[in-house]
Parts: structure tokens; sequence; C-alpha cells
């Protein structure tokens, strides 16, 4: 007993003299110390040990008033000072309050007290600013003259920056509380706070810490039910949400606190279920449902528009479409081709608003490259589905048909979907794997639409090119004169009746995928031309003249359907042949033959195409050594240009055919000359059968 007597002495001696420490500073270093003596003399008390308590003794009665208002002040200093450590997040305020709480043994019920407290509070600002009764109540007392959604629009947001404002500041007040927790043991018993108050494998903790953000769950759910006209806001409630999900990550991220606790005392690691980015999605779940129904709605009517006016200009009968347009009506006017293209700027500038809303969320951007996909599908459908493939539709002549009119209506459309969306598209950055996914779906469909069009014109086009090249076989007559001349101003005069008549339809476009058919043309052109002229026999001086003075002309005509810098090769070819007619059988062979660094004819003489020299050299070389030879070229890469399927080559089936056999009987000695000489006999059977 006066052991015990003599114990509580000096455990009271501790406490005065803790408290006289203190006096007159606000310091507060020896708050746990003195809480841990007041906890031993409790402790002391209690202690009823063989029936020796201290209760009764008149030296111990006589401080137990003094104790109990020490041990009140005490707990009132340390809540006060736990209470200035969140506020301000003073880490060691935090840190000496919970140490004192811990060594007075109330520190798991004070900090779940805390957690308590600031949960209600946060509950009653979130009830009370996005509580729609409220909203209403600001919106009819508005003095503003802004028409009515605004000024909804202007509170809503308002409120939204005060409650997310309220409930980061939750947020972090209680997540120093928790990095403390995890950082602190008791020097004593080494004890990791957290673990007193968390329970081994348990969420429940920081489950607490986040419960009250929930409630903004029934919240939102309630404003949308009553002011339904807040849909429209939803990517930029969005942009609200995910500033406060990525703030609330950096002061508090769920997965990183039960790690930190794991690192202190083994604990599970798992999510716990109240999850920021989980609780955004539920938050929001019902206003991003409806926000995408109805863009899906917005796009399917512009995409319907676009349908619609693409049944309006279709030809109502096979009569009328086939029928042509009156004669110099295109020509004069151009109303008529301005009223038949097709306005696709509101859809697409729709697809513009869409995306531009969902820059600020991956997932909701997805979703809208999904409702755009799904839009323009339609409209694709529907050209492939109303496309006319009749003859009326793609053999060219010197007057446009109605049909013509509206399949450029189509590739018109189609085009410019594709150039404008595409540039749209692209201005989105991509972030992910999942981004590209999406993003790469929607430019297949576009791109889609882009060879919808093509195939269209390639149709087109090659109708064009017979339409050109049928009156190209009088070239070939050994008898030039008039012929050839006459054969080339029928060329400039067809080509001048389907630029002023039919492609006027299409040059409009502005795309690259018309002029890319034009140099296409262009090219296939060229090739022919130097086809039949390579195959005019015999060379006399004046046939050579006049096949120069042919070359001249053509170039004039195909830079007038294409200018000569943008068709490349061929038209390099074109001038290459040109030169060759002007070299001496000596000359050309010395340029075929010279060794080491080529001269400018050898290099000239480079552009030209492998069968257009065999065709032009076939009469001017001695066949020993053979052509092929002196070209460097094998009989399979010339089998591969003779496989040409011009339809005007029918016009010179015999003369290109006596010209190989008589080239292939010359050179049967030899073994590559065979092979070239079978490939020769195939593709002869090919072209007459």
């Amino acid at each position: 007993m006066l052991r015990k007597i003599s114990s509580f002495l000096t455990l009271v001696a501790k406490v005065r003299e803790h408290q006289s420490s203190q006096r007159g500073t606000a310091s507060s270093l020896e708050l746990p110390k003195e809480a841990k003596t007041l906890r031993d003399i409790e402790l002391l008390l209690s202690d009823n040990d063989q029936g020796l308590s201290l209760k009764g003794i008149a030296v111990v009665d006589r401080e137990a008033e003094w104790l109990r208002k020490s041990a009140e002040t005490v707990r009132h200093r340390s809540s006060e000072l736990l209470k200035h450590g969140l506020s301000t997040t003073s880490q060691a305020e935090i840190r000496t309050a919970i140490q004192a709480f811990y060594n007075m043994g109330q520190m798991s019920k004070v900090v779940q007290k805390v957690i308590a407290d600031h949960s209600q509070e946060l509950r009653k600002v979130i009830t009370k600013e996005l509580d729609p009764q409220n909203i209403q109540i600001a919106l009819s007392e508005s003095s503003s003259e802004e028409p009515k959604e605004q000024k909804l629009r202007t509170i809503l947001f308002q409120k939204l920056e005060v409650t997310f404002q309220a409930m980061l500041q939750h947020l972090t007040k209680l997540s120093q509380l928790v990095k403390v927790m995890q950082k602190t043991r008791d020097p004593v018993t080494q004890v990791v706070f957290i673990t007193a108050v968390q329970k081994e494998g348990s969420s429940i903790f920081v489950d607490e810490i986040w419960k009250p953000v929930t409630t903004m769950e029934d919240r939102m759910t309630r404003i949308l039910k009553r002011f339904g006209g807040i849909v429209s806001e939803y990517p930029r409630i969005l942009t609200e949400f995910n500033k406060f999900v990525q703030s609330a990550g950096e002061h508090f991220p769920s997965n990183l606190t039960v790690q930190q606790a794991a690192s202190a005392n083994p604990l599970s690691t798992k999510d716990f279920p109240s999850e920021p980015l989980r609780w955004k999605e539920r938050c929001l779940e019902e206003l991003q449902t409806r926000y995408l129904k109805e863009s899906i709605a917005k796009l399917k009517e512009q995409a319907a528009t676009v349908v619609g006016k693409i049944n309006n200009c279709k030809p109502k009968d096979a009569t009328v479409g086939g029928s042509p347009i009156a004669s110099g009506g295109l020509r004069k006017d151009s109303i008529q081709i301005q009223s038949a293209q097709i306005d696709v700027r509101p859809f697409v500038a729709a697809v513009g608003t869409e995306l531009a809303a969902a820059q600020s969320d991956t997932k909701l951007q997805q979703l809208i490259c999904e409702s755009i996909e799904l839009a323009v599908q339609d409209i694709l459908k529907h050209a492939k589905k109303e496309k006319i493939t009749g003859r009326s539709a793609v053999v060219a002549s010197s007057v446009a048909t109605h049909n013509q009119l509206f399949n450029s209506v189509l590739v018109g459309t189609l085009l410019r979907l594709h150039k404008d969306l595409t540039t749209a598209m692209n201005r989105i950055p991509c972030t992910g794997e999942e981004d590209i996914t999406h993003q790469g779906k929607l430019l297949q469909t576009l791109a889609g639409c882009e060879a919808e069009a093509r195939s269209i014109l390639s149709s087109l086009f090659s109708s064009i090119k017979i339409f050109l090249e049928a009156p190209m076989g009088e070239l070939l007559t050994a008898d030039r004169g008039e012929k050839s001349s006459k054969c080339l101003a029928v060329l400039d005069d067809r080509w001048a009746h389907l630029e002023a008549n039919l492609l006027c339809l299409y040059s409009g476009i502005g795309c690259d995928t018309y002029d890319v058919m034009l140099r296409e043309l262009t090219a296939g052109l060229i090739k022919m031309f130097l086809v039949l002229v390579s195959l005019v026999r015999p060379l006399s001086k004046d046939v050579v003249v006049g096949i120069a003075g042919d070359v001249t002309q053509f170039q004039l005509f195909s830079a007038n359907i294409c200018p000569s810098e943008r068709i490349g090769k061929p038209y390099k070819e074109l001038r290459a042949f040109r030169t060759l007619l002007s070299l001496s059988t000596e000359q050309l062979h010395k340029a075929l033959t010279t060794a080491g660094r080529p001269d400018s004819v050898s290099l000239e003489l480079a552009a030209l195409s492998s069968i257009t020299l065999l065709h032009a050299l076939s009469q001017r070389l001695p066949s020993t050594p053979p052509v092929y030879d002196l070209l460097k070229l094998t009989s399979h890469q010339y089998a591969r240009e003779i496989t040409t399927n011009e339809a005007a080559l029918q016009e010179v089936q015999q003369h290109a055919w006596a010209m190989y056999k008589e080239w292939g009987e010359n050179l049967a000695t030899d073994p590559e000359a065979t092979m070239l000489w079978e490939c020769i006999q195939a593709w002869h059977k090919r072209r007459m059968g």
C-alpha cells in the first residue's frame, strides 16, 4: 500500500512538473507526457489488486478533483491542438495531439469522432448546396436578365464549386490525419497508430473518410430529375468532377492509402469500394446516359437531313435519269450545279461540337466517336444503296446525264465528309490504346466514304479514258499528215466538251481524290500514246519529224488535263521519247552501252519504260546483241509491261504482233529471247481471245 501511495505521489509531482514547464508558453511538447502520466495515475487508482485500493486515503482524495480537472484540461488542449492542426494541415500538431490521446487511451474514439464530425459537416454542405429546392429558390430570386437556362447554369456551377471546395477541404484535412497515423509509432509500445484504429485487413477507416462524398450521388440524381435542361452541360459538369477527382487523388489516393498502411503493418491492399473514379461514374451515370442519347439523336438527325437531300437529288425514274441535261445547260447555268451540291457543313459542325465537348474526358471521347461513326455509317450505307451504276451514269460523252449529275452529288458529299471530319478528328489528341482504337474505327469509316466516292469516280474515269482513247488509233498509221493532226484535234475537242459538260460537276469539290483521278487519267493516256507512236513503221525522216510534232502537241494536251509537275514520271517519259526520236542509231547505241558514269542523254532515256524502248528500238538497232541485253532488263520485266489492257490496243494488234513475231524469230536462238517470245505469244493470245 505504501508503495502504491508513493508511486501516486511521484506521478502527481510529475504532472505538476509538466504543467509548470508549460505555464506561460504556447508549447505543447509536454502535452503527451502529461497525458501519459495522468493515464498512469488513472490505471494506478483503478488497480484493486489484492484489495489494496487507494480510495478513502486522504492524501489521494485531496488530489482527485485537481487530477480530474487536469485530465479534462489535457483532453481539451489536445482537441484544440488536433483541430488547429487539421485546419492548418500541420502534421507536427496532429502528431502531438494524437500521441496525447493515445497516451490517454482515447485515440481510437477521438479519431472516429473527428471523422464523424467532419463527415456530418460535409453532408450538410452537400445537401444544402445541391438541394434542388434551394437551386429553384436561387433561380427565382436572381435579378440577372440572362435567359433562364443561362441563369440555371450559372447557379448550378457556383454551387458545384462551393461543394467541391468543401469536399476537398474535408479530404485534405483527413488525409493529413491518415498520413500522420501511418507514419507514427508509439515510442514505448512501437504500435503504428493507424493499426490501433483500423483492424488488420480492413478498409473501414478509409471508407469512412470517403463516405460523405457519396452523398453527391443522390443529389445529382435529384437535380437531374428536377432540371432536365442540365443534360447539355454534361461535358462541363464532367470536367468539374474530373478536376475534383484529380485533386482528391493528389491529397488522398485510395490505393496508396492502404499500401502506405501496409508498409507500417501488413494490411490488405485491395481497393476499397468508394474509390473516386467509380464514385464519379456513379454520380454521373444517368446524366451521361441521357447526354449520349441526345448526342446520338442530334447526329442522326443531321445525318438524316443529308440522306434526305440525297433523295431529293435523285432522278425520279430511269427515263429521266438516263436523259442528257439540256445542251449547254451546265455551261451556262452554274446555279444548276450549285443547287445539286449537298451542304454537309451542319453535320460537320454538329460533329465538331460533340468532339470539342468531349475533349476533357477520354472515356466520353470514345463514346462520342462511336456515336459519330454510327451517323456516318448511315450516310455511307444510303450512298452505296442509291448510287447509279447503269450505262447512262458512267459512259462519257459530250453531254452529262441526270444520273451523272446525281452521282457527282454523292461523290461531293462523301469526299467533303471524309475531308472535313478527318480534319476534325486529327485535332483530337490520342492518349492511349483505347483512344487510338475508337478513333481508328471512325477514321476507317471515313476512309470508306472516300473509297466509295473513288469507286464512283473510277467507273466514270474508266469511261472517260475509253472515250479519249477511241480516236488515238489514227496515230499508228505511217500516212501521218492530216490523220494524226486530226486525231489530236479530236482529243482536244473531246476534252473541252468533257470539261465543260461533265467534269464541271466535280471540279468544285476541292478534294485530293478528284485531282488524283485526273493525274491517273493523264498518265494512262500518255502511256497509250507512247505505245502507239512507238509502233509506227517505217520510220522515215518525215515520219520521225511528224511524230516529234505529235509529241509536242500531246504534251500541251496532257498539261491541259493535269499540270505537268503533278503528272510526274509519265510526263518525263513523254519528253524522253522526243529526245529518243532525235538521236541517230550510233548516238542511241552509245547512250545505251555507256559504261561508268552516265551522260545526260542516258539519264533522260532512263525515264522511258522498257516496253516503249522495245517498240521504238526494234527496227533501229541490230538484233544482236539483243535489245533487252542493252537495256539490262529480263524478259520477265518486259512481260509484265506487255500485259497492258488498254482497249485502244485492239486496233493495233496485227501491227504489234507482226513486230513482236519478227523480233522473236530473230532472237530464237537465245534462251532469254525464247522465254520472252513465249511471254509475247501468251500476251497475243490473251489480247486476241
